[in-house]
């Protein structure tokens, strides 16, 4: 009986390590992409293209990065926006949001649990980059307005902190110090957002891509 038991076991190791050798192979000789080079020059020119006396928030580019889509935007907040025209506060479906705050300071809320009072934002593929909306340039994927049932959690958030949003948690600034200006990382798993797309304001400086083979 021992022996069987050791054939056994010798069997499914073997099945073990054939099932992850095939596992980590779809991994192997995959087509390399292009590194993306956004640099502080290009940074800048975004920056002084959003109007200081506002809200204001442009997408700089978004580059597909094959299991996602990755979109860079520059924010900037002199005033909160917590709710939506039909009351919520704000989440993006399916999107990972990552902000990293550049200057000013403020307090973000968040909240999450089960959501209820959904207000889908209206949305298309490539609209929300090519029109503005209220002089705003979403950039953004699928998102709305809804009610959380957990409490609200206050985070206080200044320059060099790093804050990341999951998928469909709400979140809003509550409260502005002068302003808040911060790059913020989407990352989009269901390529939602335009691959290949680069702002406007760039093109005008002449960039047309920042890929680096």
């Amino acid at each position: 009986m021992k022996k069987y038991i050791v054939i056994t076991l010798g069997v499914l190791a073997a099945v073990g390590l054939f099932s992850a050798g095939v596992a980590y192979s779809q991994f192997w000789g995959s087509t390399a992409i292009p590194v993306t080079y956004f640099t502080k020059a290009n940074e800048d020119v975004m920056w002084k293209s959003l109007v200081q006396t506002k809200n204001d928030d442009q997408a700089a580019f978004v580059t597909d990065l094959g299991l996602f889509n990755l979109g860079i935007n520059t924010q900037h907040r002199i005033t909160p926006e917590p709710h939506g025209p039909q009351g919520g506060i704000r989440f993006h479906a399916n999107e990972t949001e990552v902000y990293y705050i550049v200057s000013g300071s403020g307090t973000l809320i968040t909240q999450t649990g089960v959501m209820t009072n959904i207000h889908p934002t209206d949305y298309s593929h490539d609209d929300s980059y090519l029109k503005k909306v209220n002089t705003t340039n979403l950039g953004n994927a699928p998102s709305g307005y809804a009610d959380f049932a957990d409490p609200p959690v206050s985070h206080k958030v200044g320059p060099g902190d790093w804050v990341i949003i999951p998928p469909f948690t709400g979140h809003y600034l509550s409260e502005i110090n002068g302003h808040v200006d911060y790059l913020t990382l989407r990352v989009d798993p269901y390529h939602s957002m335009p691959a290949g797309y680069i702002n406007p304001t760039l093109k005008a400086a002449g960039i047309k891509s920042f890929a680096v083979h």
